[in-house]
């Protein structure tokens, strides 16, 4: 197990998010869609609940590393998303899982920058860029 992939109190998770934010997936369970998927987001406690992926025990806010470490077995250190920005897999690795798809397909945060929502696509280990970021997530909710 992975003790630095692990989150076990919402004391951890609260500097990651603004306060708008944590209030607004405390609420109620919010879904948001994007080329016409429903994402379910995460509230604090989904993203301390333990997944296993490729082997690795880790809270789902942390689901992207052990994705990296499998991708990293057959794809280059940097590549090129679905539309065509430059990513490396130590940045990827660095993403914040905040919500998934039915298929389990992840919304992230994170790599770059603190609030543009990225979608990673589990089975193939693609990533495309969304036009969504935190604050447009809550202001959908607002309207």
């Amino acid at each position: 197990m992975n003790e630095d992939l692990i989150v076990s109190s919402e004391d951890e998770l609260k500097p990651l998010f603004r306060k708008n934010y944590r209030e607004f997936i405390a609420e109620k369970p919010r879904t948001v869609i994007f080329e016409e998927e429903e994402f379910t987001l995460y509230n604090f406690e989904k993203m301390m609940e333990l997944t296993n992926i490729d082997g690795m025990e880790v809270s789902r806010i942390h689901a992207l590393k052990p994705y990296v470490k499998t991708l990293s077995e057959f794809m280059n250190p940097t590549f090129k998303d679905l539309d065509g920005y430059k990513w490396s897999l130590e940045k990827l690795a660095l993403g914040k899982a905040i919500g998934a798809n039915s298929e389990g397909d992840l919304l992230f945060f994170g790599c770059y920058d603190n609030t543009k929502v990225h979608l990673f696509r589990h089975d193939d280990g693609s990533i495309k860029r969304t036009k969504l970021t935190l604050f447009e997530i809550i202001k959908q909710f607002s309207e």
